[in-house]
């Protein structure tokens, strides 16, 4: 008896050989040429009285210290204060054009005083306000600790998970590659920023903080009835196979 399970394995490569899995890239910043039209700012509300000037594009201060990318030094917001300054680093507005997951990844490399001083990423949709991303959204290079709620209490982000302490491979230098995923609508328009805290205490080493490579990224979805027609071909052929072993049994009857 000849089995249809052969065809059956073409028919459902041919499916999925047809589905397309290009991931399709709607921003990206690496920095080389220019600074990407970030843009650095003080944030609102901040206490301290020590500012420094900002974050700082420099054109060798990325990956392989060759390339271009932001950082920031690390500083004391105040002296002898429980004050705190936020620094933020804002890109353009990028707009979405498929509803689908998308994954927002880039590449970092710091050294914050730990469990005092760290970064966040927040997101803003639709011109609203930024929001944290929670650390449950990162598949990769998530939160390495939580910012001290007591002596900090006064900080922007007291309590809240951040990047703190010296990140892996720091000294070598090594970038750390984080990735978080989060769900866009066609037509929406979104901005990325990230959030560096310092209070008024000790601090990591210098550079601080420093960001590379930004892309945000559309994760493609199943074609629609792919599932369905697999399933359908597997049933047609399990079908074929139980009429012919019944056609062979009665002969032999």
């Amino acid at each position: 008896m000849k089995l249809p399970f052969p065809s059956v394995a073409l028919m459902i490569a041919v499916v999925f050989g047809g589905q397309s899995t290009v991931c399709a890239q709607v921003f990206t910043a690496n920095f080389n040429a220019n600074n990407g039209g970030f843009v650095s700012a003080v944030y609102p509300g901040s206490t301290g009285s020590l500012v420094p000037t900002s974050w700082t594009y420099g054109a060798t201060a990325g990956v392989g210290a060759s390339n271009g990318a932001w950082f920031v030094n690390n500083f004391e917001a105040d002296t002898g204060t429980n004050a705190w300054i936020g620094l933020t680093l804002t890109s353009p507005v990028t707009s979405i054009t498929a509803t689908s997951d998308h994954r927002i990844s880039f590449d970092q490399r710091f050294s914050f005083e730990p469990s005092f001083d760290g970064g966040q990423l927040q997101v803003s949709v639709n011109g609203g306000g930024f929001v944290t991303v929670g650390n449950s959204a990162f598949t990769a290079g998530g939160y390495t600790g939580t910012i001290d709620s007591t002596f900090s209490n006064l900080s922007l982000i007291g309590g809240q998970q951040a990047w703190t302490g010296d990140s892996t491979g720091y000294a070598t230098p090594n970038y750390v590659t984080s990735t978080a995923t989060m769900a866009f609508a066609a037509g929406d328009t979104v901005q990325i920023r990230f959030l560096g805290v310092w209070d008024s205490r000790a601090v990591g080493s210098n550079p601080g903080w420093v960001i590379d490579n930004v892309a945000v990224t559309a994760i493609p979805e199943p074609e629609a009835g792919a599932f369905g027609v697999i399933a359908a071909v597997v049933a047609v052929g399990y079908s074929r196979r139980l009429r012919s072993a019944r056609r062979e049994r009665a002969g032999r009857s």
